[in-house]
């Protein structure tokens, strides 16, 4: 979805970047027992968390994006806001949990249960370069190329993590990438994940 976000509040979001780099930390991974894990060939990325509620621009996009779905604000995880840059790197994962070593199923569900992925671009990158792509799904058929999703700033990339027949059960089809970024370029983007918990507490 172009245009998720409207250019004052992606330049909202950078203002908050600039006034809180010291606050940004290696990215981390999920585990089996829910406790994140610095993993620095995984996932090389650097990581800042919004707080929930943090503001009203940040307290519209939390509405908009639980509104879009047809949820509560308060199912809405604080954003996490990560960047990229000099060969900085996601390797295939799931939003919901770890996989498996053949990168193709879910292997268990970490709380807080993350029903669905909004990732939003924050910047534009040439094309091809910090594309996020979905290697088990081939819009072409099986012997095409995987769906790669390149960044244009304000642009909302959004998935399902669970099975619409049966909402128990991860979706194996949108586990996904994050391409490295080549030194001298910067790649910077928002999660917005939206959850079956209610996380109002973390506003407070």
């Amino acid at each position: 979805m172009d245009k998720f976000l409207t250019d004052g509040e992606v330049d909202h979001l950078l203002e908050l970047i600039k006034q809180s780099k010291h606050r940004f930390g290696g990215s981390k991974t999920d585990q089996d027992d829910g406790i994140g894990l610095h993993d620095t060939n995984y996932r090389t990325s650097k990581t800042m968390h919004v707080k929930k509620g943090l503001d009203t621009t940040i307290r519209r996009i939390e509405a908009r994006a639980a509104e879009l779905v047809g949820m509560q604000t308060h199912n809405v995880e604080g954003l996490q806001v990560v960047s990229y840059t000099d060969g900085q790197k996601f390797e295939t994962h799931h939003d919901i949990g770890p996989i498996d070593d053949a990168c193709e199923h879910v292997v268990n569900v970490v709380p807080p249960r993350r029903i669905i992925t909004l990732f939003v671009y924050l910047n534009d990158t040439p094309p091809g370069v910090g594309t996020t792509n979905f290697p088990l799904v081939k819009p072409d058929g099986p012997e095409g190329e995987c769906l790669k999703v390149q960044p244009v700033r304000g642009r909302a990339l959004m998935f399902c993590n669970v099975k619409v027949e049966d909402p128990s059960e991860p979706d194996d089809r949108v586990i996904h990438c994050a391409t490295a970024v080549p030194s001298g370029m910067k790649k910077l983007g928002v999660n917005i994940w939206i959850t079956d918990s209610n996380l109002a507490p973390c506003a407070l």
